[in-house]
């Protein structure tokens, strides 16, 4: 049946300072449903549904999170859906260590709160090892940076090292080029 609380629950507290606050005090860095599992929040699914939670601010906006059993057992976050996987928008995180943004409108925004392009990135970024841009491959790119397509370059350019090509066009609209040895 159905229990009603009309206060907070405190599970290893007297003080609870929210409806339900689970308080520990030990060195166990281990989840729940480890052997020695003694404390946390579990929810745990023996059947073929998900083990899901919810977040709702009511009238406006919910976000489904857990782990959806019909999709590999992958952790997915859905927005404004009734379960797991459903609209066209979420984010995965599976066993194999892959992590997706999936969906028609699924964009990314990095150092900004507004994503204009699929990946928006606002700030610095490194690559430490290879880069590919354009021909997408399931491959390693065989160089530093790799660039399958037509490239544009507003600013200035500046190479240390030789330059190989098949073809070198320089532009009619360029009034000279200069060599400069370094």
């Amino acid at each position: 049946g159905s229990v009603h609380i009309s206060d907070n629950i405190g599970v290893n507290t007297t003080a609870p300072k929210s409806q339900l606050h689970l308080f520990r005090d030990d060195s166990i860095t281990h989840g729940p449903a480890q052997t020695a599992g003694t404390g946390g929040l579990l929810i745990e699914q023996d059947g073929t549904g998900d083990a899901v939670m919810e977040f709702l601010t009511t009238g406006a906006q919910n976000y489904i999170m857990g782990i959806d059993n019909s999709d590999g057992d992958v952790l997915k976050i859905t927005p404004g859906q009734f379960k797991l996987g459903d609209g066209t928008v979420h984010f995965t995180y599976g066993s194999t260590g892959i992590m997706t943004l999936q969906g028609t409108s699924a964009r990314l925004a990095i150092g900004s709160d507004t994503a204009n392009l699929d990946l928006d990135v606002t700030g610095f970024g490194q690559v430490t090892e290879r880069f590919r841009i354009g021909k997408g491959g399931s491959s390693t790119p065989d160089n530093t940076l790799e660039v399958h397509g037509s490239g544009l370059i507003t600013g200035s350019l500046t190479v240390e090292g030789d330059i190989t090509a098949q073809n070198f066009i320089v532009s009619s609209s360029v009034t000279s080029i200069t060599y400069q040895s370094l």
